[in-house]
């Protein structure tokens, strides 16, 4: 199943589990490397995922202005919570480490999921925050497996400068990423600027990457 949740908290939140690669895909290849992030957001209850229909999931919702989309690979179902909030468009954020990551592979920036690219420390120096996880790993080099693993921003945003805009938007139009709007920094227009997508287009991204179905190469 794959699962898209996007929310503003209140004075409650959802429990919500972040699911990141298993290391038994570490000796294949780069796309079955990625694919454990496709599992992006699942609500958890109890320590047993949830899976019902939109209604049970509102008590999730109880203080958070949220959406949540949840698709049955198998019995090609949609679960949605807020249908007309899963339509609108926000700022990717984090989620947008999956299509940077197969552009900075696709473009040839980075070889594969065990590319080093050297922290600068000038150029991207420790934040207050640095001392709480997963930012207390940041400030050292990471690999693009590194990278995901610890949401490194600062290892996308010079993915991004690498790749160049000319490239990024050429590969973001061929995805049919959101509304395929890079005109912002080319380091930070995936972080609350111009590219925007829905949960709904964030699951038929997925299914697309999950079928092999993108408009990018199989290693």
């Amino acid at each position: 199943m794959l699962a898209v949740f996007h929310g503003v908290r209140g004075g409650s939140k959802p429990r919500v589990q972040a699911l990141l690669s298993d290391d038994r895909e570490r000796n294949s290849s780069n796309m079955n490397f990625m694919r454990p992030t496709l599992l992006l957001l699942i609500i958890v209850a109890g320590g047993a995922v949830v899976a019902a229909n939109a209604q049970d999931l509102s008590p999730f919702f109880k203080d958070t202005k949220g959406a949540f989309v949840l698709y049955d690979l198998k019995n090609d179902r949609y679960t949605r919570h807020n249908e007309q909030r899963c339509r609108e468009r926000f700022s990717p954020k984090s989620t947008f480490k999956i299509p940077n990551s197969l552009i900075g592979l696709e473009t040839g920036v980075i070889r594969d999921a065990d590319f080093v690219i050297p922290w600068n420390r000038r150029k991207y120096p420790p934040q207050d925050n640095w001392d709480q996880y997963p930012f207390k790993h940041w400030g050292q080099d990471h690999t693009l497996r590194s990278a995901i693993k610890y949401s490194v921003v600062w290892y996308y945003r010079e993915l991004a400068l690498r790749v160049g805009r000319q490239r990024m938007k050429k590969l973001v139009m061929a995805l049919d990423y959101g509304n395929e709007d890079i005109s912002g920094e080319i380091d930070y227009f995936w972080l609350g600027n111009s590219l925007k997508i829905s949960a709904d287009e964030q699951v038929e991204f997925l299914k697309k990457f999950y079928a092999g179905r993108l408009p990018v190469s199989k290693r």
